[in-house]
């Protein structure tokens, strides 16, 4: 179902400060990975069109899926997924299938290649438009090689 995303900015946010949320992409030939992520901007109105704005290390294996397919799912777990949180922040994808391994149920998205969670209280499809490298003295000396991605919010979904 289609819902609005200003319903669940305040979820959103409360989730993100305790324990993150998933941000789910997938490989060229449609793999998906999932890793927690715990800082994200969203915004309503960017040229009359809903934004997510995240961050990422050259280093993670999610870096190397959203420069090969440039959309990605937020997918803003229940407190249940406290423990699931904590293991896709701390392994890989390149060695783990995190997705099998945390027994969330995959479902086809609306608009992006990714997949959703059918067990999240909702899910944030976003499609990639431009890429970053922010100036180095505005990030902590670790993050000077961060690349941050603007993408458009296509549609919230609640499964």
């Amino acid at each position: 179902m289609k819902v609005k995303l200003l319903d669940y900015l305040n979820q959103a946010f409360k989730t993100i400060e305790k324990t993150g949320v998933f941000l789910v992409s997938i490989d060229k030939k449609g793999k998906p990975n999932v890793m927690t992520i715990g800082w994200l901007l969203l915004g309503l109105h960017y040229y009359k069109k809903p934004v997510a704005v995240v961050a990422l290390l050259p280093d993670r294996y999610t870096f190397k899926l959203l420069n090969e397919v440039e959309e990605f799912v937020l997918a803003i777990p229940t407190p249940e997924f406290e423990d699931a949180l904590v293991f896709c922040g701390e392994k890989s994808g390149r060695d783990t299938d995190k997705i099998r391994e945390i027994g969330v149920t995959t479902m086809a998205s609306v608009y992006v290649k990714p997949p959703s969670f059918k067990e999240c209280i909702v899910n944030i499809e976003c499609r990639i438009y431009n890429k970053i490298l922010p100036p180095q003295n505005i990030l902590k000396p670790e993050w000077k090689d961060c690349t941050v991605y603007f993408a458009e919010i296509l549609g919230v979904f609640k499964y």
